[in-house]
């Protein structure tokens, strides 16, 4: 990585600064986080260089640059302004499931706007130090505001942490005020319909954007080996039409046992986009952070959070009887990036059902593509 200058911080000791505030193994409190700031370990070399002494002192700078790096992306999108600065974060978070406490996850909290953190066991590239990951769980929290929040209701369950089932972040001293998130209320087939959709749209642009700010088609594996099948140079598969989509989900009652079907969605959306895109970027970047800020890859952020603000708008247009098709993302998508070429429009109109506007013309889906 070489020598990193962090321009924002306030404080070495705690890593309080404009871009994050930290808090290790915190509660909730009043929808915030709560709890002690960590406490990092540096020495300084003789030419004024300050070095981590352990891992979990470097992971969190790793961290802190990060989110530094993503503070002034944001400002040159233009999008500052749509999270609240420093970006609340909890390293070593105690999330405990129906299965025990989770290991090796980072995840997005829209109820309280917070990143989680939960402890890396493996021996890859730790979550914290991964900056398509953190790309990734940034972006979940422009698709909660734009989206989720706006819409309400058990939409909102379509987030990052929220989504997963029975979770609960331990208090750090008396696990008082915990927060819990109840995923066995019941829903209509339609609100499923939507919720796990959702979920999939959220999972994808999400992907995308780590890869745009990190320039890693595979930056997922590096840290979870076994998600190999979310790697971005793979072939995507079609996307479902609103009659199987249907079918995929009618068999489950909780969103929860869901997940595995919008994941795998999400990762069909970002396949189909990096590819089609790939002409209109350009060079592929092969550096980290802040390098990549070409103008085209600004421009294709600033079309992802167009649409964000365009799907919402369609959602709430729906009838009551009517669902939203998994192509329609794409459809707006498809309207909103410039550049995007003869080549990547025809990319999409592939793998979208017959009928959906891909660049100004319906596509027609052949039956290899089914």
């Amino acid at each position: 990585m070489g020598l990193v200058e962090l321009t924002t911080l306030e404080n070495l000791l705690t890593l309080r600064g404009a871009a994050a505030q930290f808090f290790f193994s915190p509660g909730i409190q009043g929808n915030q986080l709560y709890g002690v700031e960590p406490r990092i370990r540096t020495m300084r070399t003789s030419d004024g260089t300050f070095v981590a002494t352990d891992a979990l002192s470097l992971q969190m700078l790793s961290l802190y640059s990060n989110l530094e790096n993503l503070m002034k992306l944001d400002e040159k999108i233009g999008i500052k302004n749509l999270n609240t600065w420093p970006r609340s974060v909890a390293v070593n978070a105690r999330l405990v499931d129906a299965r025990g406490q989770q290991r090796d996850n980072a995840l997005y909290s829209g109820q309280i706007d917070a990143f989680l953190f939960v402890p890396y066991t493996k021996s890859d590239l730790p979550l914290s130090m991964n900056a398509g990951v953190i790309g990734h769980e940034h972006f979940h929290s422009f698709f909660y505001k734009l989206v989720l929040k706006p819409l309400g209701g058990v939409f909102s369950q379509a987030s990052n942490a929220d989504a997963h089932p029975d979770h609960e972040l331990a208090d750090f001293a008396a696990n008082i005020d915990r927060f819990k998130t109840d995923r066995g209320q019941s829903m209509s087939e339609r609100e499923m319909y939507h919720v796990t959709l959702l979920r999939g749209m959220n999972e994808g642009l999400a992907d995308i954007w780590g890869y745009l700010y990190s320039g890693d088609t595979s930056f997922v594996s590096r840290s979870l080996r076994s998600e190999k099948a979310r790697d971005l140079e793979q072939q995507g598969e079609a996307i479902p039409t609103s009659t199987q989509w249907a079918e995929r989900i009618r068999m489950y009652s909780r969103v929860g046992e869901s997940l595995g079907e919008s994941y795998a969605l999400g990762s069909a959306y970002a396949k189909v986009l990096r590819v089609a895109v790939r002409g209109a970027m350009g060079r592929e970047g092969q550096s980290q952070g802040l390098r990549i800020q070409d103008q085209a890859r600004i421009e294709i952020a600033q079309a992802l959070i167009r649409s964000l603000v365009k799907l919402e708008e369609k959602i709430k247009s729906l009838k009551d009887d009517e669902n939203l098709k998994p192509s329609s993302i794409l459809e707006i998508l498809s309207h909103e990036i410039p550049a995007l070429g003869d080549e990547g429009c025809a990319l999409i109109r592939e793998k979208v059902e017959s009928g959906t506007d891909v660049c100004g013309t319906p596509a027609v889906r052949t039956p290899e593509a089914r």
